[in-house]
This record gives structure tokens, sequence and C-alpha cells, in this order.
């Protein structure tokens, strides 16, 4: 089976370091330093993490914006990769990311300039604004990008070119 991306499922269940090359290794040290616990995921897994991200993601701002001060626990993300399954296709778990992120974005852009000074608590000595919310959010998610890039063996490419089709 393709995926819309011109992947094969094959490719998806492929460890990180599956091929030698310097930047592949390169790549390989890098993950290990921006998430030592996934960094040995799959881009399966970790397609599933992403979309498992952007729902609790999502809830996380609507708490944000609707509650006074709401305390954000952290999620153990490898609880959640141990429980959901992250085995079954991807499908339905890149539809949810496309439908959650569209429905997060267009929120993001009716934001008014108080609403996204709006704090909540995640159990640190500073408040998390719906700002700081998304700049951790982008971070999380280029770092996830770049370990699936690397489990499929793409090549990374600082211009920002693509090597992997998404149409």
């Amino acid at each position: 089976m393709k995926l819309a991306s011109g992947l094969g499922e094959d490719v998806l269940d492929r460890r990180p370091g599956h091929a030698a090359s310097p930047a592949r290794e390169l790549m390989r040290h890098l993950a290990d330093l921006v998430r030592p616990s996934a960094s040995d995921w799959t881009a399966r897994q970790l397609i599933h993490h992403l979309a498992d991200a952007e729902i609790e993601d999502g809830v996380r701002l609507r708490r944000i914006l609707t509650e006074n001060t709401p305390v954000l626990h952290p999620w153990d993300d490898e609880h959640y990769s141990r429980h959901l399954h992250y085995e079954r296709p991807v499908d339905v778990s890149l539809a949810a990311f496309n439908a959650v992120a569209l429905s997060n974005i267009e929120l993001l852009r009716l934001l008014s300039g108080p609403e996204w000074e709006r704090e909540a608590n995640q159990e640190r000595l500073w408040p998390l604004t719906v700002e700081g919310w998304l700049e951790e959010k982008l971070t999380h998610l280029t770092e996830r990008t770049m370990q699936i890039r690397h489990a499929i063996g793409a090549p990374h490419h600082e211009s920002g070119e693509e090597s992997v089709q998404t149409s």
C-alpha cells in the first residue's frame, strides 16, 4: 500500500540507522540528543505519536482559552506508544493530525491580543502562555519531523527543500 506521501508501508517500519552514511549517522546522534527515549521509534510510531500529540495539544489550547489558569499535566508519550497500538496503519492518524491541526490553526488565527497572553500552569516555575504553547508545539513538531526523515532515510535539506513528495 502506498501512502499519500508516496512512501510504502514497509518504509514506515524501518528503525533509525537502517542505512549507513555520515548524514544519517549525524541525524541519529541529533535524534538521541533531542529525545533519547523516542530515538529508536519507527516512522509509523512517530506518525501516531504526532497525531496523539496534536489531539492533546488541541485540548490544551482549548483549556488555556476557556479555563482560568488550568493545570496542564505532562503526558507520557512512552505510555501512549505502548498502549495505543502504534503498529496499526497510519492513514487514520494522518487524517486526524491534519484535521486537528487545521482546526487549531483556524482557532489561533482568530485570537485577540489578550487571548494570546492567557496562561496555564504546567507544573513549572513560570506560566505557559498561548504563545509559549505554540513555540513548544512547533519545536516538538520539528524534532519529530527530523526523526521521521531519519527513520525513512530521507536526506536532510537545510535549504528547506523537501525530498519526500506530500501531494
